[in-house]
């Protein structure tokens, strides 16, 4: 048995995809999926900023902005 033809009968068995394994559709799967990388990518952004900030010494310049 190969492993596509494994997959097409654990559908056939199991009776739904995994995307569908949510209850929604593929859609609102795909959309919760870019929110929750979308507020990760932020939570990110804000620690990697936050230890910058504590990086800076005194009495030195800030560095260049890219």
């Amino acid at each position: 048995m190969t492993a596509a033809a494994g997959c097409h009968d654990t559908v056939r068995i199991m009776g739904k995809r995994t995307s569908d394994a949510g209850g929604g559709t593929a859609r609102e799967s795909r959309e919760a999926r870019e929110k929750r990388l979308a507020e990760a990518l932020r939570a990110n952004l804000k620690r990697r900023k936050s230890q910058a900030r504590g990086r800076v010494v005194p009495g030195e310049p800030p560095p260049e902005k890219t």
